[in-house]
């Protein structure tokens, strides 16, 4: 298992299209994908309803949670993903 820290950078935080993107991205690893909240939340990476339950907004942290196999390498897409300043708006 490996944990990573994340903070949003994005400006309008990870909402819809951001979302569908991670949860696509994460859905396709070989290893399970969890994010964290620090209030506790936890949602499966791979659904875009669950991580829109997580209402990530710019500047929150969260932690990626991955577990099995390529566990490294899907830790470090899930953190591009999730601190990436994305072009389009909501």
């Amino acid at each position: 298992m490996i944990t990573r820290a994340v903070r949003i950078v994005n400006e309008f935080g990870i909402h819809c299209r951001p979302s569908c993107l991670i949860a696509k991205a994460a859905g396709e690893l070989a290893c399970k994908v969890t994010i964290r909240t620090r209030a506790g939340a936890q949602a499966d990476a791979s659904r875009v309803l669950d991580l829109l339950g997580l209402g990530l907004g710019p500047g929150d942290s969260a932690e990626i949670v991955c577990e099995g196999p390529g566990e490294e390498a899907a830790a470090d897409q899930m953190v591009e993903l999730l601190t990436r300043q994305y072009d389009f708006k909501r």
